[in-house]
């Protein structure tokens, strides 16, 4: 859970983001980057053509993106609603209050996406009632680089509060994660070594003054 000034841009930048330091990123005009919107409620649907289009859309959006949206994903508006309003009352605290919950550990949030046919960073338009879904470095190792990461990152802008609740699914802390061997064969050699989230952890805490040392481009074979 986080409250950063306003402006979350969320930047797809995977290739990009190797070769490419963010502060040398334009950020373009802030007008809000398209989106793809998924409908979960057709998977529901017993049309198997309308279920087939929305997988695919999904595995696009992870192919192209890293990133996407969705609506009709069965997490009650009030859940939601009320998820923003303990975190806002939290926010609101006296700050000796905040200061006991205080972290100082690597698993700090923060949130902007970057336009990789324009190589800048774009707005991600705010959608009423949606999820913004993340895909991560695990899936671009376990689909050997079929599926993209995004990197994002937070742009703080004091005239306006925000707040984002985030919700991190992935393997077990010490669990190592490959390339899938669907995804390797001769045409497609693993691109990737075997790493856990405990060595993702310790690459962070080992680098913390060279911050564009990107841990995924540490795993290419």
């Amino acid at each position: 859970m986080m409250r950063a000034p306003r402006a979350c841009y969320v930047t797809n930048m995977s290739d990009l983001s190797r070769t490419v330091h963010e502060e040398q990123l334009p950020l373009e005009d802030l007008q809000p980057v398209p989106t793809p919107v998924i409908n979960l409620g057709h998977l529901s649907l017993l049309d198997s053509k309308t279920r087939s289009r929305v997988i695919d859309d999904i595995a696009k959006a992870c192919r192209d993106l890293g990133y996407f949206q969705v609506i009709n994903h069965g997490i009650n508006q009030s859940v939601m609603d009320n998820a923003v309003k303990a975190a806002s009352a939290f926010f609101k605290l006296p700050n000796e209050t905040k200061e006991e919950f205080a972290s100082d550990d690597l698993r700090q949030p923060g949130l902007e996406v970057a336009n990789r046919s324009s190589n800048s960073w774009k707005m991600v338009q705010q959608l009423p009632h949606a999820l913004h879904v993340h895909i991560g470095d695990n899936m671009e190792v376990l689909s050997n680089g079929r599926i993209k990461t995004v990197v994002h990152r937070a742009v703080l802008n004091p005239k306006e509060g925000r707040i984002s609740i985030a919700s991190i699914h992935g393997f077990a802390l010490h669990e190592n994660v490959t390339c899938a061997k669907e995804f390797v064969d001769e045409q497609n050699p693993q691109k990737y070594k075997e790493s856990s989230f405990t060595d993702f952890l310790d690459h962070l805490t080992a680098n913390m003054d060279n911050k564009h040392r990107n841990f995924l481009e540490s795993l290419r074979k």
